[in-house]
């Protein structure tokens, strides 16, 4: 249940500010929640969750602040890992198998608005490391891939469980 006070901000049952929400309560056992302060901190411009019905984790300890960029036009991306076979996807790249935990792409409009969401992976277990956007606006995305399948385009290794991955 979600109740909407005076100021047109809707609390879910938790007690979680929830404005402009792309999902409006939790679908799983943990989902992502992203908000979004204006610039003196003083209101909401967006918050929400995102998820599917299994576990989306967005940062261990000591990772925070490689796991979100803003692009030029204010745009929020973040990384992180899902270990839901029916995360909220807008967009797919390449061909998608599944594993215990998939990568996570998400990005926000500064209205709150979802332009992308999709999962990078395959069978096993893959994980989110750094995000970046470069000047050309393309993602620039670094991680681990613990599964044979995961996608390659002109590898320079073959073998070993880094990635480096350039989205335009």
């Amino acid at each position: 249940m979600c109740i909407r006070d005076s100021a047109g901000i809707t609390w879910d049952d938790g007690g979680y500010p929830l404005v402009n929400p792309v999902q409006d309560a939790p679908a799983g056992n943990q989902d992502f929640i992203v908000s979004r302060l204006s610039g003196d901190g003083q209101q909401i411009l967006y918050s929400t969750y995102i998820g599917g019905s299994g576990r989306e984790v967005w940062a261990t300890a000591g990772t925070f602040y490689r796991r979100l960029r803003f692009d030029q036009d204010g745009n929020l991306y973040f990384i992180g890992e899902t270990s839901s076979a029916d995360f909220p996807v807008t967009h797919t790249i390449g061909s998608f198998t599944g594993g215990a935990n998939d990568i996570v792409l998400c990005k926000f409009s500064p209205t709150g608005d979802l332009l992308l969401s999709t999962i990078i992976g395959s069978t096993k277990s893959d994980m989110a490391g750094a995000i970046d956007i470069d000047n050309c606006g393309n993602v620039i995305l670094t991680g681990t891939a613990d599964s044979d399948g995961f996608m390659l385009r002109d590898p320079f290794l073959t073998r070993g469980n880094g990635f480096l991955m350039v989205i335009d």
